[in-house]
């Protein structure tokens, strides 16, 4: 889901023709601006949505590499990376988000461990972290967000493919995106919560909601 130029734009999962997109401007018209993965059937769904000087940016999922895409107009799309950019296990982009007046996305890869780039003119990217920071069992960052002065990155804990995930989230911050400070690697204290689902600020403190497949998700403040 994102919000650009007055419209609201979301995107549809379709793994037989590829990615849609749609937009719309009261939330009850809607119209298709996008189809077929734009342009590639392999891009099944549309994970993020982010402005960025004065583009829309979106990232895909795609078993051949993720992609990268923006758009000035909402209607024609540009394409700025594929093959995952530098190792085609990143299959998705997941998490977009401005910091410092820079882009930075996250990628997904299940068996190297995930990427985080960023970008100061959104075209050309360099690498600030790789192969899950510390673990390469952090197969994604699934949250980014500021707060007090600092960026802080939550993460998808992946061990394995079994019934019910395990696996203790890491959560990072930097001040400048390039140097990290490990804030917990373990779950805050349960091996069970395996996910930063969401992360937003409210009133002064930094919310986190976790997913765990046994106990149930919970939320946490932080100052």
């Amino acid at each position: 889901l994102g919000y650009f130029k007055g419209w609201i734009y979301v995107g549809v999962e379709n793994r037989k023709s590829g990615a849609e997109i749609w937009r719309s401007k009261d939330g009850n018209k809607w119209e298709r601006v996008a189809e077929k993965g734009l342009g590639d059937k392999g891009n099944w769904w549309v994970s993020d949505f982010i402005e960025f000087k004065g583009y829309l940016y979106l990232g895909t999922l795609n078993i051949k590499g993720a992609q990268l895409f923006r758009t000035k107009d909402g209607i024609n799309y540009e394409r700025l990376a594929k093959k995952g950019l530098e190792k085609f296990t990143n299959t998705a982009i997941m998490k977009l988000y401005v910091y410092q007046d820079q882009l930075y996305f996250s990628t997904m890869d299940f068996f190297l461990g995930s990427d985080l780039y960023r970008s100061r003119d959104g075209v050309n990217f360099e690498r600030v972290l790789k192969k899950g920071f510390v673990n390469f069992h952090n197969a994604y960052i699934w949250q980014l967000q500021e707060y007090k002065g600092r960026l802080y990155a939550g993460t998808y804990y992946h061990k394995g493919f079994i019934m019910l995930p395990s696996g203790k989230f890491m959560l990072f911050s930097s001040k400048d995106g390039e140097n990290w400070l490990v804030e917990t690697d373990d779950g805050f204290g349960n091996k069970w919560y395996y996910g930063i689902r969401t992360m937003t600020t409210y009133q002064g403190w930094l919310v986190f909601g976790t997913a765990s497949a046994k106990y149930g998700c919970k939320i946490f403040f932080a100052r």
